[in-house]
Parts: structure tokens; sequence; C-alpha cells
């Protein structure tokens, strides 16, 4: 019994293994994209676009999307490490 066991956890391993391998793809493809973007402001204006100290947050997020996103984000990190 000990070998079915051990073969279980292999692969329940494995399969936690390609799952994070997946999140790593999508978070490095987040990034680059998120970089891309960042690039094509600096070329635009000529300068790095400041934080968002000098924007009015409530004009910015008025649908409460970026609080949507937050905590979907969180939900998602939350379900992975389970």
């Amino acid at each position: 019994m000990p070998v079915v066991v051990d073969i279980w956890c292999c692969q329940l391993l494995s399969e936690n293994f390609e799952s994070m391998r997946e999140e790593l793809r999508h978070r490095q493809n987040e990034c680059s994209r998120l970089r891309t973007l960042l690039a094509s402001r600096h070329d635009a204006n000529g300068s790095v676009p400041n934080d968002t100290h000098s924007v009015d947050p409530h004009l910015m997020n008025e649908d409460g999307e970026l609080e949507m996103a937050y905590h979907t984000q969180m939900e998602l990190n939350g379900s992975a490490l389970q």
C-alpha cells in the first residue's frame, strides 16, 4: 500500500508543480506587458510617468475596477497557495 500512496503523492506534487509553473509563466508575461506599456508611455511623454499621486484617485477608479482586480488577485493567490 505505501507504494500506491507514494505514486499518488508524486502525481499530486507534479500537478502542483505544473500549476505553479503555469502561474509563473503568466506572471512573467504580465510583467513583460507592463514593462512594454511603461516603455511606450516613457517614449510618448519623453519621461517616466509619475505615480498616481498627481492624479485624483477617485477619477482613476470611479467604477471600482482597481478594487475588484485587487480582490480577484488576492483570491487567486490564496487558491494557488492551497
